[in-house]
């Protein structure tokens, strides 16, 4: 298979970039696609019904989704980040039937540091404990932060507390980060690594689904003209991730299809990382 340009640590050698290495504030986490209307009635993604002191509320999504290819600079420049931002926001839109007002995208450009955290703090603002906040990311990644498009190499970096502070801030009971970039593994600093983190019960419901491990290069790949873990997070929502034929895809078998795929098409390279404060019978998609 063809392998567009790595999304890592910017290493000095060829086809890997480099980039300057960072004193970094870890952080311990407390934590693609469009279809046509006609399929939406078979999708309610996301658009469950919850009980909160006896009473039925209908859930809301509020999403930030990033996706930078073209930085600032241009030694930094990606192929399909951008892709899989428009791909992630299109399956919002027209699977989960999202309003546009619940959703910002920032792509290249747009998605700057002050940017991405402004989105953040307007969109999860609006959010209730009924609710649920999405952040997506796609792009270059360091040991403890996100690079946005306006990164110079030593400042306005978007570091992995920005999002845990802004998700800090939201009233929503569920809470969801997926972010394919190289170390984004890195964001669950201070704990072990494991195949699979054990799900529980909480007042918070917090996943963390990261493209791969806090030593791991995130791949695009030619051949699908799209990241390998956005495409197969997005295949997996689409049904894919079905494993067991009962017309749901919950968290845990999201996971274990899309670990499975990007494996494979990564020679070993790459491996997918959930954790977080959930049950793993969270229900993703009814289809």
């Amino acid at each position: 298979m063809q392998k567009a340009p790595n999304r890592h640590k910017f290493c000095t050698t060829d086809p890997m970039k480099n980039i300057l290495s960072v004193s970094l504030l870890l952080l311990a986490a407390t934590f693609s696609f469009g279809r046509n209307a006609a399929a939406n009635k078979h999708f309610a993604t996301w658009e469950k019904r919850y009980l909160h002191d006896g009473a039925t509320a209908k859930t809301q999504i509020y999403a930030v989704v990033a996706g930078i290819s073209d930085y600032a600079l241009d030694q930094l420049d990606l192929r399909y980040c951008d892709d899989d931002a428009q791909d992630f926001y299109d399956f919002l839109r027209n699977y989960a039937d999202v309003p546009a007002a619940n959703i910002i995208l920032l792509k290249d450009g747009e998605a700057t540091r002050d940017g991405i955290i402004a989105a953040m703090s307007e969109i999860y603002a609006k959010a209730t404990i009924n609710d649920e906040a999405v952040f997506f990311f796609s792009g270059h990644g360091d040991e403890g932060l996100f690079v946005p498009h306006d990164f110079t190499g030593t400042s306005n970096a978007l570091y992995h507390r920005h999002v845990k502070n802004a998700f800090a801030n939201c009233a929503a009971k569920r809470k969801l980060v997926i972010a394919d970039a190289c170390l984004s593994g890195s964001i669950r600093a201070g704990s072990a690594e494991g195949d699979m983190p054990e799900g529980v019960q909480s007042n918070q419901e917090v996943a963390v689904f990261m493209s791969s491990r806090k030593t791991e290069y995130s791949l695009e790949l030619g051949s699908l003209r799209q990241s390998v873990f956005t495409f197969y997070v997005c295949k997996g929502l689409e049904g894919q991730a079905d494993l067991n034929k009962d017309d749901v895809v919950t968290i845990e078998e999201l996971y274990r299809f899309v670990r499975v795929k990007v494996e494979k098409d990564t020679d070993g390279k790459q491996h997918p990382v959930l954790f977080g404060s959930f049950p793993m019978t969270m229900v993703l998609v009814h289809l």
